[in-house]
């Protein structure tokens, strides 16, 4: 998360910042993170982000990353999906 900061405080315009959030660590067998507990949206708009949202269903998501294009960076875009 410690890049957060510093990707909000770059002024990179084009900067698009996805996060594919399904809570575990795949690596160590599928642990648990603990990132369903963390506002990634609120944490991005407090570090200075342009934009953040998360979108967690078929249709959102479509329409997130589309929007995402436009929009200018830094900009994030949380993706919830089950693990």
């Amino acid at each position: 998360m410690g890049a957060m900061h510093t990707i909000a405080r770059s002024g990179a315009t084009n900067l698009k910042h996805i996060i594919i959030n399904n809570a575990t660590h795949d690596s160590v067998g599928a642990q648990p993170t603990g990132a369903d507990h963390i506002d990634f949206v609120a944490l991005a708009e407090a570090l200075g982000y342009e934009s953040a949202e998360s979108a967690h269903d078929g249709d959102h998501i479509v329409r997130a990353i589309r929007d995402l294009q436009n929009k200018p960076g830094p900009a994030l875009l949380e993706i919830k999906v089950r693990p």
